[in-house]
């Protein structure tokens, strides 16, 4: 998906906003610029752990009260990629995640006899587009970010694999 430029700007900014603080910090691992993104977001604590998740997927990021947690799959063999990823989303204020996890847990349910109306109540409703976009500027977040903090070329391939 392609982003308008005034919205790719706004994510660029975002990016270099955050890679400059990662700078500062003196962040290097993993846990190091997971906290600094927690800071960035102004939640109380932000976590990594890696677990297995439904196949297909790679990653996603919690909020609950001011804490959240980043799950990377256990499956994922582009680790630091998906983690910007997700920064990216949290970051940029996608609140598409919580539509992902709900279709995730309402996958394969069927509704018993009679409550038909009850189990659509509690279907999220979400616009494909905007998830589409939302998807769009996490990647974009996430190069942007990779070249900025000097990711090894592993992972700058990894992303120019995922954006096709």
């Amino acid at each position: 998906m392609r982003l308008d430029r005034r919205r790719l700007r706004c994510v660029r900014r975002c990016a270099k906003d955050f890679a400059d603080r990662c700078e500062r910090a003196d962040a290097h691992t993993l846990d190091e610029l997971t906290t600094v993104a927690g800071k960035c977001a102004g939640l109380q604590s932000l976590t990594l752990q890696i677990d297995n998740l439904s196949p297909g997927v790679l990653g996603l990021t919690e909020i609950v009260d001011c804490s959240g947690v980043i799950t990377i799959s256990s499956h994922c063999a582009t680790i630091q990629a998906t983690l910007f990823h997700e920064i990216g989303h949290l970051l940029l204020g996608h609140s598409h995640v919580d539509f992902d996890l709900a279709l995730s847990v309402l996958n394969d349910v069927v509704a018993p006899p009679g409550f038909e109306h009850t189990f659509e109540l509690l279907t999220p409703e979400y616009d494909p587009h905007e998830v589409a976009t939302a998807e769009a500027e996490a990647e974009h977040f996430a190069v942007e970010v990779g070249y900025l903090l000097d990711a090894p070329p592993g992972v700058i391939r990894e992303f120019a694999y995922g954006l096709g």
